[in-house]
């Protein structure tokens, strides 16, 4: 799931989608040919590893968990 819009000066955050397919990789090169970075959460080494901008090695909800605790109050 892509958890961003597609608008510029944001960074795509992709966790918890099966990265192992083809279908996967959709969003990941979607994001990266319109200029927005992309940060991948998942277990275990994912499809699109090699085009992200950033890739986190983690269990998803802990990620998700501490990731929300430093996000800004709006």
């Amino acid at each position: 799931m892509a958890l961003s819009p597609l608008l510029p000066g944001r960074v795509a955050l992709i966790a918890a989608i099966s990265l192992s397919q083809h279908k996967g990789q959709m969003p990941v090169s979607n994001h990266i040919g319109l200029g927005i970075p992309v940060a991948i959460i998942n277990q275990g080494p994912a499809r699109g590893d090699a085009e992200a901008t950033l890739t986190l090695d983690a269990p998803l909800g802990p990620a998700l968990t501490a990731l929300a605790g430093r996000l800004p109050d709006r």
